[in-house]
């Protein structure tokens, strides 16, 4: 039976967390759980980065030590892991994240530093108190966690596997060899196949080109290397600002406008497929215009954006049934209360920031996800309606350069 899989989030920089992390790790372990903690897990030499990353994708339920120095602006890292166990969260429910307060941290620290705007206060924490209670409250706050059904990452990385799978041990332990994967290191599984696929959802694109041009010569299906490079080309999508797609797509209230730096409607659709953490086919559905209106612009819009979802949801009118806008209506409704939210994509024009807040309003279950180029325009232009810079923002050349590793690879697989 599979051990429900904890990660702990901690700096190194407090001594009471650091003693804490031991004896609460220890404890766990005794309680069934396996226990990721990068002190103990990590293997000399390895990208700890990467690892971190796969870790955090794994794992069923997080425990976030706050000690008073995470808060400091030199600490990047805890806040980093913090926003990224949030967007498993979003996903996923069911997953289990618990924040643990040390000396004197209150709730007012998280709307402080680095933690401003996590929304880490919606959770309810653990104060501190006796080691023994401590271990005891974070214990009953993980005991339900599901562990049977696979992760996010892990669903990804089994489609992965999938096409690998009638490949000779050999070829996956040499395609293993050039991305430096450790096959022998922690896998719930220990499947060689399992380790290559999930550090080729982690590490960025460029540096998975030479194993899929290894591997493309045992593949029996042409369309297995497409396949491989349609799920880890998003790889390169920061997961924080995949974090803040998630959040804002499925807000119950007023939905943010997304915003990012960037020109391209391939760069739009990683973000979303990495923030949805599913395959092309199956990702978030992304909806564009054609950008052509006359005088009465915001009624052509709107007109433009009910045409297209019906395309995309292959609705069709029925004479004998209800509308058609009415049976839109209602499939929105149902997405949003699932959690699968659609996305509006429209490229950011001065003249648009008058129709803005219209749309906004006028579309309450549909996400606009704004493309503004290198130049972003002021937070103003999408005033009253609330928005979302998605952070880290682009630094220039890194769009272009995400397109041509991608342009790169379909030629060397597909040549």
């Amino acid at each position: 039976m599979q051990k429900p899989r904890i990660f702990i989030s901690h700096s190194n920089q407090n001594d009471d967390a650091l003693s804490f992390l031991d004896l609460l790790s220890d404890e766990l372990k005794n309680r069934g759980f396996d226990v990721l903690v990068d002190r103990k897990r990590l293997v000399p030499g390895t990208n700890w980065r990467d690892e971190i990353y796969t870790w955090m994708g794994l794992c069923h339920g997080a425990v976030i030590l706050l000690s008073e120095n995470v808060f400091e602006p030199d600490c990047l890292w805890v806040p980093r892991e913090t926003s990224i166990l949030l967007w498993r969260r979003s996903l996923d429910p069911g997953f289990a994240v618990v924040p643990v307060f040390f000396d004197s941290v209150t709730d007012r620290h998280l709307d402080t530093g680095n933690f401003k705007d996590l929304n880490l206060r919606e959770i309810e924490a653990v104060l501190q108190g006796t080691s023994d209670d401590v271990v005891q409250q974070i214990s009953n706050r993980l005991e339900n966690l599901k562990c049977n059904a696979p992760t996010p990452l892990e669903e990804l990385a089994s489609q992965v596997v999938s096409l690998l799978r009638g490949l000779d041990e050999e070829v996956i332990k040499r395609a293993a060899d050039i991305l430096k994967v450790e096959l022998g290191s922690w896998d719930p599984t220990d499947d060689p196949r399992r380790a290559l696929a999930l550090r080729m959802l982690q590490v960025n694109l460029k540096q998975s080109v030479d194993v899929l041009e290894y591997l493309v010569p045992y593949m029996e299906y042409e369309a297995a290397a497409d396949r491989i490079l349609s799920i880890i080309a998003p790889s390169w999508v920061d997961l924080c600002s995949a974090r803040w797609i998630t959040h804002c797509a499925q807000a119950k209230d007023r939905k943010p406008i997304v915003v990012l730096n960037a020109q391209r409607k391939r760069t739009a659709d990683m973000y979303i497929q990495r923030a949805c953490c599913r395959t092309k086919k199956t990702m978030w559905p992304v909806i564009t215009l054609s950008e052509i209106y006359g005088e009465e612009s915001v009624p052509e819009i709107l007109a433009e954006i009910d045409r297209a979802l019906q395309r995309t949801f292959r609705l069709e009118e029925d004479p004998f049934g209800d509308d058609i806008h009415k049976r839109l209506d209602d499939l929105l409704k149902i997405r949003d209360k699932q959690g699968k939210p659609v996305f509006l994509l429209i490229r950011y024009q001065s003249y648009l920031k008058k129709f803005m807040t219209q749309l906004h309003a006028a579309l309450p279950r549909v996400t606009l996800f704004i493309l503004t180029g290198d130049e972003l325009p002021a937070s103003s232009d999408f005033e009253p309606a609330p928005m979302r810079l998605l952070e880290p923002v682009l630094q220039p050349g890194v769009e272009k350069q995400a397109q041509n590793d991608f342009d790169y690879a379909v030629s060397v697989i597909r040549p």
